[in-house]
């Protein structure tokens, strides 16, 4: 409670408007009592990654070109450009944004200056949305750095409950299915936890997601080549 007022004094500093929440409150928005005390702030947003490129791309209009399942195997350059090395063929350009995250790696860049971490996530089955009280699409982001991100999306085929915790260490980029099987069964705990009422909802999804660090704690940036 304490981080979130003095963060709370931090945004209005900054004329950010937010709202400071008791359990009670923060309940009538998630519908559970694991709360204790909780931060709203309305000028926040959370962005689904896949629907946000895939709007990005509906707008592209010529001369910009999208290609779709088309991995980039090796890239090429030269004092007039960049070549792209594709399965089926190469695509040319003045200027490559290398947006890869850790693997820049792949490509020769970065290399002993990344730590490749992965995030852990696991996705309820379909509810009905009065199953649960609260409202049916909200987030809930951890005052703890390594804490849990807890969210409620809805859909055509009713509710689901998005878990999200646990960070892993792993050099290769890879994750392995001792590791999944870790990270899942504290999903399954802290899901109980919060929601002992809907214990009995199955997780239909679990899935594991690279990034890398600097070791400064901050994404590789900058002009490479």
């Amino acid at each position: 409670t304490e981080h979130l007022e003095a963060y709370s004094l931090q945004l209005k500093s900054l004329g950010e408007p937010n709202q400071l929440l008791s359990a009670s409150e923060v309940e009538d928005v998630t519908g559970t009592r694991s709360y204790k005390s909780g931060l709203f702030t309305p000028g926040a947003v959370m962005v689904q990654p896949t629907a946000l490129v895939r709007a990005i791309a509906d707008v592209f209009q010529e001369p910009l070109r999208l290609y779709e399942r088309t991995p980039a195997l090796a890239i090429e350059s030269s004092s007039i450009g960049c070549t792209v090395k594709t399965p089926k063929g190469e695509i040319r350009a003045g200027r490559v944004i290398l947006a890869t995250n850790g693997h820049a790696e792949s490509f020769g860049f970065g290399k002993g200056e990344l730590l490749h971490v992965f995030t852990h996530a696991s996705l309820t089955e379909p509810f009905m949305p009065t199953a649960l009280g609260g409202l049916r699409k909200w987030g809930a982001t951890p005052a703890a750095p390594m804490g849990t991100t807890v969210r409620r999306i809805n859909g055509p085929d009713g509710d689901r409950i998005l878990i999200r915790s646990r960070y892993t260490y792993h050099p290769t980029i890879e994750a392995g299915a001792a590791t999944i099987k870790s990270a899942s069964d504290l999903h399954d705990r802290k899901f109980a936890d919060r929601f002992p009422d809907q214990r009995h909802l199955k997780m239909q999804y679990r899935w594991a997601g690279a990034m890398a660090l600097t070791r400064n704690s901050v994404p590789l940036f900058g002009q490479v080549a």
